[in-house]
């Protein structure tokens, strides 16, 4: 009893009660809370760091070293009894899965990589350790293991199928493993190829140097001096062919030819080959056939540039490989296209000339490819011929095929669908024997040469250059004035008095104002009968692309350097013809 500040009394009651059982489940209830969270907390981690491509899931104890089943076979493992995660030792665990399901050559690696002390080492630096190894269960497949820490004391270790991934590998490293086989041929190829360009260049440029100090001896002498020149000559043509090669091959394999269509007479692509080989074969006394009584229509839309060059290297290579006394035989042949309006047309080159192995037939249309035996090795070339070839009539849209056999001969045959074109074929009005004829002929005869009183320009930055061209022009007839540079030659033209030059010949790469820009310069002078002065580009770039720059430039035509005498009167042919004909 107490009294309040009044002093009335005060009761107080007090009693006790025990919450232990409050507490208990209050107790609990906290903890399941916090294992229901720990078990959430733990099912994030996993779903964050392993995903559904990993069939078996464990969670690994570094303290107990336990281990808790996550997944199993692509499905959750629980104990149905306690609710709980089914726990089984690390090592035991670890041991039996590696004896049962292991491939035997992998077992004793996989057991070192996975051992507890090994997996805490090496996620100590890294973020996730893997290894991969060979299953047994259900056929041998490829595993790959993957482990992350998630705690100082958990690691998630996650098992995954990889045989797609080690398929593709095994693919891309078959992919590399082939490139480097054919890097390393290509490599030896081109090592070959080397040494025998080397070979082949140096052999024409002795012959050139050695002929030229033999004729500066022979001063007197002048039937020397005509061999020697003519021997010259012959060197240097096949020099020439050389370099041409090389440059070819580069230009279809940086994808820079073109296939350009035109009109194209077969008979007189065929009639061309005859009048170019038969001097030659006849020099190696063979017999050189041509049949084209097969065709029924003989122009085609065809790029005859290109038909020429696939068809001057096979008959070329047959006269080459056919030892004296042979036979040549080409044949052109026309079947029903697959198209109307096309003919299939089939362009056949038969020898019975030394042959082919046959393991030299499988990589005859590989670049930089020669057969190595004793009768080829004294024959020049370059073993890019055949691969070009191959090349354009690819580009062609055709087909090539060889078949030989050894010391009885070859056959190439080139097949190619064309469209017909059935109008009536004309005649050029001068061949190509009478221009040779003019070139050739004596200047104090009755026959004149094309050029002969013409007044040319020569435009020319090169001295060695302008000079020889100088001379070749004079000895045709022709009264030559010279420019050393496009801006000289612009000049000249615009200060002619007494009319204008009948030709201009331009080279293209000069310093100051190169052939382009001077060409450009002599269309816009104000005089037109000075502005349309026939030009020809004179030009060591010799692709069909330089022609079209050179046309696109204001240009009448475009000869390629070193200059062939009948390829240039027969370019000035052409455009006095088609000067008249206005």
């Amino acid at each position: 009893m107490d009294t309040d500040y009044s002093g009335q009394g005060i009761l107080i009651c007090g009693y006790l009660k025990d919450v232990t059982p409050v507490k208990r489940v209050l107790h609990e209830t906290q903890q399941q809370l916090e294992e229901e969270h720990r078990k959430l907390q733990d099912a994030q981690l996993v779903s964050n760091v392993l995903t559904h491509e990993f069939a078996n899931v464990y969670l690994v104890n570094t303290v107990d070293k336990t281990i808790e089943v996550r997944k199993q076979d692509g499905f959750e493992v629980e104990n149905v009894e306690n609710g709980d995660f089914l726990r089984l030792g690390y090592d035991d665990a670890w041991k039996y899965y590696i004896n049962s399901c292991v491939h035997p050559d992998d077992r004793k690696a996989l057991y070192r990589a996975g051992k507890m002390d090994n997996i805490i080492r090496e996620l100590e630096t890294k973020e996730e350790y893997t290894f991969n190894y060979r299953s047994i269960k259900q056929g041998v497949r490829h595993f790959q293991c993957v482990y992350h820490r998630l705690d100082k004391d958990r690691i998630i270790a996650g098992f995954r199928n990889v045989d797609a991934i080690v398929t593709q590998e095994q693919r891309h490293r078959q992919i590399i493993e082939d490139a480097l086989r054919q890097a390393e041929r290509a490599s030896k190829a081109k090592t070959a190829f080397l040494n025998s360009m080397s070979h082949d260049i140096r052999t024409p440029l002795n012959a050139i140097m050695g002929f030229t100090r033999i004729a500066a001896t022979s001063l007197e002498d002048r039937e020397k001096i005509t061999r020697c020149l003519d021997k010259i000559k012959i060197s240097s043509e096949h020099l020439l062919a050389l370099i041409n090669d090389v440059l070819e091959m580069s230009r279809i394999e940086s994808g820079k030819v073109q296939i350009e269509l035109g009109v194209v007479s077969l008979r007189k692509v065929i009639n061309g080959l005859q009048y170019m080989f038969e001097e030659q074969a006849w020099k190696k006394n063979q017999v050189l056939l041509f049949d084209t009584d097969d065709i029924e229509n003989s122009r085609v839309l065809a790029d005859e540039l290109r038909l020429n060059q696939v068809m001057i290297n096979c008959v070329s290579n047959a006269i080459k490989f056919t030892p004296d006394g042979g036979t040549i035989t080409v044949k052109v042949s026309q079947s029903a296209g697959s198209r109307a309006g096309y003919g299939l047309y089939t362009f056949s080159v038969r020898d019975t000339g030394i042959g082919m192995s046959p393991d030299f037939m499988e990589s005859i249309f590989t670049a930089f490819s020669r057969e190595q035996a004793s009768t080829v090795n004294s024959v020049q070339g370059t073993g890019l011929g055949m691969a070009i070839t191959k090349n354009l009539v690819d580009l062609m849209d055709g087909t090539i095929t060889v078949s030989s056999e050894k010391n009885k001969g070859s056959e190439f045959i080139v097949s190619l669908e064309l469209e017909i074109n059935d109008y009536k074929e004309s005649e050029p009005e001068v061949s190509s024997e009478c221009i040779t004829k003019m070139i050739e002929c004596d200047m104090n005869s009755d026959i004149k040469s094309p050029l002969y009183g013409m007044s040319i320009l020569l435009v020319e930055d090169n001295e060695l250059n302008r000079e020889i061209a100088e001379v070749l022009l004079s000895s045709l007839g022709a009264r030559v004035e010279l420019a050393e540079d496009g801006d000289i030659a612009v000049e000249k033209v615009g200060r002619e008095s007494d009319g204008v030059y009948d030709l201009i010949l331009m080279d293209i790469q000069m310093p100051r104002l190169n052939g382009y820009e001077a060409t450009a310069a002599i269309r816009k002078l104000p005089d037109s009968q000075k502005a349309e002065v026939p030009i020809i580009a004179m030009s060591a770039n010799a692709f069909l692309e330089d022609r079209k720059a050179a046309l696109a430039a204001g240009m009448n035509d475009h000869v390629a350097k070193p200059i062939d005498v009948k390829t240039l009167v027969a370019a000035i042919q052409n455009i006095r013809r088609d000067r008249s004909s206005v």
